[in-house]
């Protein structure tokens, strides 16, 4: 009786498996973060973050959106590490980009979180962004996904790239 073999990982499939759980916790924390953005977030007085359905019912479907992608990469790898890179890299844009605000452009945030109320670990400042704790958190966690899901799409392209020249 003949029996099978089970086949043998090569090294990416061994370093694939090793690198997605931890790129898929890294890339699913600023989607958690941003699930806040839905209930709102607030300790006694302090408030983290305002429901989104109350100021910009728009988070909803980018909260929605970011999911689906991270549930693509997580059950078909092969095409959702793609889109996940993209839509990190869209969304780290969007957020970061704040940052190169103009002075009425400031002057427009401040003044709208002003209004929310929510808690900054720095005070606002009229010449430079000073994002709110809330925004200033999903900055950081977006940025930590954004290195991961690059390191390990980096790995997919390069294996790719070695097989089709072997």
């Amino acid at each position: 009786m003949m029996s099978i073999r089970p086949m043998s990982k090569t090294k990416y499939d061994m370093l694939k498996d090793r690198w997605k759980r931890p790129t898929a916790i890294l890339c699913l924390l600023p989607i958690a973060w941003l699930a806040l953005d839905l209930t709102g977030l607030r300790f006694g007085d302090t408030v983290i973050v305002v429901s989104c359905f109350i100021d910009e019912p728009i988070d909803a479907f980018f909260w929605a959106t970011f999911m689906a992608v991270w549930l693509l990469f997580i059950f078909k790898e092969r095409l959702g590490k793609y889109a996940l890179a993209i839509c990190m890299v869209l969304w780290a844009g969007m957020q970061l980009s704040m940052y190169g605000s103009s002075q009425e452009g400031i002057a427009s945030y401040n003044g709208f979180f002003a209004q929310e109320k929510t808690f900054y670990l720095l005070p606002p400042s009229d010449n430079v962004l000073v994002k709110d704790f809330y925004h200033s958190m999903l900055d950081v966690l977006l940025v930590v996904a954004l290195i991961s899901i690059v390191i390990y799409l980096t790995g997919a392209i390069l294996h790719q790239r070695k097989m089709r020249t072997k």
